[in-house]
């Protein structure tokens, strides 16, 4: 599904990169430690700019604070995007990330945008 996006991407005239944000945590111990998550897509057109999870599916909660976890580590206000294979219409969630359903993805150039 990644390479399946990338490459739409790239025929769109992104730039793609993978990114990578820091999180702190704090242990059960107390203890803050420094946890590298990375971002499938970051990609890049003038001066817009998106943040891109890609996930097959998303089970339980668990799998989807994992997924999400990246986006919300980012400390900017371009748009976050988390893209799942499903015919879902697009939502906004209460953290302001897009869900995108991945034929929405291919079918519509402009779905970014939504």
């Amino acid at each position: 599904m990644e390479n399946i996006m990338y490459n739409e991407l790239i025929c769109r005239g992104y730039s793609v990169d993978v990114g990578v944000v820091d999180i702190f945590e704090t242990g059960p111990e107390g203890k803050r430690k420094r946890v590298s998550c990375e971002i499938d897509f970051v990609i890049n057109k003038g001066a817009k700019r998106y943040y891109i999870q890609s996930a097959l599916s998303l089970g339980n909660a668990q799998k989807e604070k994992a997924e999400l976890r990246p986006l919300l580590g980012v400390r900017d206000f371009f748009r976050k995007i988390l893209v799942t294979k499903s015919g879902m219409k697009p939502w906004m969630d209460e953290q302001g990330i897009l869900h995108l359903g991945l034929y929405e993805f291919l079918l519509d150039p402009a779905a970014l945008d939504f």
